[in-house]
């Protein structure tokens, strides 16, 4: 059951939180496409609160239909939730951590200890890649604050520059300003 913070217990950010930043672009799945393997706190998150309908300019698409919960291929326990481009976005079912596929033979990639957090992160990351051209902030100000934002909410997730999915985006990110 969510804390007065819209947030369950295990998870670094709240739903709530997740809803506010995703503002009206994010849409509750049917129950009927949330299965039974996936956890339980990740079902009601889902049916709850759900997935992101848009994520322009990124290009990530959420699956909110009968590709939910996939299995994928020679990665047993691992659900799709969503891709980018055709990189799969892949939920743990047995502790709720989120993965990416970078190319095959199955080479997985930590991304985040649970599906809200996931979606914290990517909107922040979304919201930074225009962030310094509509306030006239320097790049590489914006990209160190929402690494330190990182930090704070999922260490695991940005512990390495290069063995996790955000430690690389944002180290791309910030070479790519310097």
């Amino acid at each position: 059951m969510p804390n007065d913070r819209g947030q369950e217990a295990g998870e670094r950010v709240g739903w709530d939180y997740v809803r506010e930043l995703w503002s009206g672009r994010i849409k509750p799945v049917r129950p009927r496409f949330v299965g039974p393997e996936f956890p339980e706190r990740d079902r009601r998150f889902l049916i709850e609160v759900g997935l992101p309908t848009d994520t322009w300019p990124l290009d990530y698409v959420f699956y909110h239909d009968e590709l939910l919960g996939r299995p994928v291929d020679g990665l047993p326990g691992l659900l799709a939730v969503g891709a980018e481009g055709a990189i799969p976005i892949m939920l743990d079912r047995s502790d709720g951590s989120v993965w990416y596929m970078l190319s095959a033979p199955y080479l997985r990639t930590f991304v985040n200890s649970d599906l809200p957090t996931f979606l914290a992160f990517l909107e922040m990351f979304r919201v930074g890649s225009t962030a310094a051209a509509d306030t006239g902030e320097e790049n590489v100000v914006v990209w160190r604050r929402i690494r330190a934002r990182y930090a704070e909410l999922d260490p695991a997730a940005v512990a390495t520059r290069t063995a996790t999915m955000w430690g690389t985006a944002l180290a791309e990110a910030e070479r790519d300003v310097e």
